[in-house]
């Protein structure tokens, strides 16, 4: 479990327990491949809270 925070422009990971506003779920492989941006969301096993979310953080943590 990896919880990303978002501050301004910095993204931290955090501990499993802190609050989240987007969760993903899948296999390893299938996240590894959505954070290169090879799988889109709707692929993976599982996505909860804001949709939104998702294009800030590759707007911050770009996989290239």
């Amino acid at each position: 479990v990896w919880t990303a925070h978002f501050d301004g422009d910095d993204v931290r990971l955090l501990g499993e327990s802190a609050p989240w506003d987007v969760e993903l779920a899948g296999t390893a492989s299938d996240l590894m491949l959505f954070l290169w941006e090879r799988l889109p969301a709707d692929r993976l096993d599982g996505v909860r809270g804001d949709r939104a979310l998702l294009e800030r953080y590759f707007a911050l943590v770009p996989p290239r």
